[in-house]
């Protein structure tokens, strides 16, 4: 080891001796300060106010999340809007089982005719090992 690592380790093994053994003991002073707290007297020619309140800026004037209505309406024109578009989701969801299920029949097609053509070669092979 070298020197500076002698050193080091020697102060810490004396700083954990002394830490260690080290004799503490507190005990509570029972004895009041000498000179009580002087607080200063409340001048009575200025009298206390309450602070004003102070607002922000923000609240005056119309901000972006302010929503202001014009005018009263029941909701009968949402509720039609509202059938309208379940009118048109209806009608696209049965127009997308209808194009799946073409999909569906144009691959069972496809796939059906693949398996017979490799079917027919597979025959065709094991019938021209036969002969």
């Amino acid at each position: 080891m070298s020197y500076k690592k002698t050193v080091l380790v020697l102060m810490l093994l004396s700083g954990m001796h002394l830490s260690l053994h080290a004799d503490v003991s507190m005990h509570h002073s029972d004895l009041l300060p000498e000179q009580p707290i002087v607080r200063p007297p409340i001048d009575p020619e200025r009298p206390i106010r309450p602070k004003p309140i102070i607002r922000p800026a923000l609240m005056y004037g119309v901000h972006y999340h302010t929503y202001v209505t014009e005018e009263d309406s029941d909701c009968n024109d949402y509720i039609e809007l509202l059938k309208e578009k379940d009118k048109k989701i209806a009608a696209l969801l049965e127009e997308n089982a209808r194009l799946k299920e073409e999909a569906q029949t144009g691959l069972q097609k496809r796939l059906k005719e693949e398996y017979d053509k490799e079917l027919k070669k597979f025959d065709n092979r094991h019938r021209s090992k036969k002969e």
